[in-house]
């Protein structure tokens, strides 16, 4: 089972003097399991793409399937909504109960569950996103800082347990520390529960860092796909083209192969970067390949 995209296209104001082509014959699957990162410069159409993968928004031409159920046929978007969840940008914006655990209840009240295993869901639900149940439960979520706020909305969205769970810019406005303990939620939530992840970010680092797979998007089709050194070390002249940025260990290992050292296979992070140099300036020094200075 997948989320499979077929020839897709869509236009903004279709029909009208003003239409935009947002996506333009993109095709696409995601496998149950994987952490793919979307990323591409403002306008290539990622987040018209990841809108039409719980339908909320519906192609031109082409076709969504989702676990083998395509949604044109579908009657009733509930089933396809609670198989995949979307956490737009700035999803904070969408909170509106009284307290954090009414907030996070939502979804899960929509679906007729019983409160017993409501509540069970919201505390897990928050768990997963690092808030202690009994510490914000019962606060209203407009008390809480920015970050918080964040996480209780993420949280209502894995409180209906979906399969794939689809994150458009997750991080967009927080302070570093915010942003890696954000991205360190989702990585564990993917790594302790298996759930899908499609990551929209502009963080090519933390991207390459953190998927398993990468999808780059230029002008509203799919330009490039693969592991994150095919796509990052293969193609870095590419993505400067598209005005995309480049991880910065991709970056190191050009220069170095430049230089004419044997860097190692694949997209190393930060870390194994460090440790290879490490080496070889050792390497060379006991050689004389340096002097003291």
């Amino acid at each position: 089972m997948s989320i499979v995209i077929e020839h897709v296209s869509y236009e903004y104001g279709r029909g009208t003097p003003f239409a935009t082509k947002a996506l333009d014959d993109c095709s696409l699957e995601i496998q149950p399991g994987e952490f793919v990162g979307l990323v591409g410069h403002t306008g290539s159409g990622k987040s018209t793409l990841v809108q039409h993968m719980n339908a909320l928004l519906r192609p031109h031409s082409g076709r969504v399937i989702v676990d083998g159920q395509d949604l044109a046929g579908l009657k009733s978007l509930q089933a396809v909504r609670r198989k995949v969840g979307l956490v737009f940008q700035y999803p904070e914006h969408q909170l509106f109960e009284e307290t954090v655990e009414q907030d996070v209840a939502f979804g899960p009240r929509n679906l007729g569950m019983a409160d017993r295993s409501v509540k069970k869901r919201v505390r897990k639900a928050l768990e997963a996103v690092g808030l202690d149940y009994d510490a914000v439960a019962h606060r209203s979520p407009f008390e809480l800082s920015g970050g918080e706020r964040r996480r209780v909305a993420i949280a209502g969205v894995l409180a209906i347990e979906p399969s794939y769970v689809i994150l458009d810019e997750p991080t967009a406005s927080l302070d570093p520390r915010g942003r890696r303990e954000m991205l360190d939620y989702i990585q564990r939530l993917h790594e302790d529960t298996g759930v899908t992840i499609v990551l929209v970010s502009h963080d090519m680092d933390e991207i390459a860092r953190r998927a398993d797979r990468v999808v780059v998007m230029d002008s509203g089709r799919i330009a490039l796909e693969g592991t994150p050194a095919e796509v990052f070390r293969d193609n870095a002249d590419r993505l400067v083209e598209m005005g995309l940025d480049v991880p910065e260990t991709a970056k190191l290992l050009h220069k170095l192969e430049r230089l004419g050292f044997e860097v190692p296979p694949g997209l190393p992070s930060a870390e194994e970067c460090v440790s290879y140099l490490h080496r070889v300036l050792v390497s060379r020094r006991s050689v004389g390949d340096f002097d003291e200075t």
